[in-house]
């Protein structure tokens, strides 16, 4: 099993879980409403200059999760991760905190920042706080994730700028041919919960 870039795995299953549900209406009077699509494609963009950086984790044996030719430094494989790119169009985002492997998968503690990072069709600001566990058996496996914080989000094709307050989980377990994702919580001030199985 590979697992490629927490953060914009993250970015994709908040645009996942968001997809699936309606988008809801802001609760604060600075809340910026965003679509469907809109969601996933300012996470999809936010994280792409990880990407092109090369700045991704992946899974080493023994589950450990360390950034791969990452523009920043990792102290230890198991402990400390600082990695930051620059966005497409000026700014920046960047990733710290941990990742710490076990015998049976890895549990992490990362801060993704954004500082006035200008994508093709937005510019954010903000950092959200992302924790969770992966757990590797012979026969199933299971990941829990928790993204909590706020992205000042201005979309650069109408100049609307709000806040964009999250306060996420996701959960998943995985067994031969069955596999069940629940995620709960809110996202720009729209649900995002659902829940997948099969």
């Amino acid at each position: 099993m590979r697992v490629t870039r927490i953060v914009p795995l993250a970015g994709a299953v908040l645009g996942v879980a968001f997809g699936a549900t309606a988008c809801g209406s802001p609760t604060g009077a600075n809340t910026i409403t965003l679509t469907q699509a809109e969601v996933a494609e300012v996470f999809a963009e936010m994280s792409a200059p990880l990407d092109s950086t090369g700045a991704f984790l992946s899974q080493m044996p023994a589950g450990a999760f360390v950034p791969a030719r990452a523009a920043g430094s990792i102290t230890n494989a198991a402990s400390s991760i600082d990695v930051s790119a620059d966005c497409s169009a000026g700014g920046t985002v960047s990733v710290s905190g941990s990742a710490n492997p076990t015998t049976s998968g890895a549990s992490f503690d990362l801060t993704e920042t954004a500082t006035s990072c200008q994508t093709a069709h937005f510019t954010v600001g903000g950092s959200v706080k992302v924790t969770g566990s992966v757990t590797l058996g012979q026969s199933s496996s299971s990941f829990d994730e928790n993204i909590k914080g706020s992205f000042t989000i201005t979309r650069l094709s109408d100049n609307t700028s709000g806040n964009c307050a999250i306060d996420f989980s996701v959960n998943g377990s995985f067994s031969g041919t069955s596999s069940s994702v629940t995620a709960q919580g809110t996202i720009c001030g729209g649900n995002a919960s659902t829940v997948v199985t099969n």
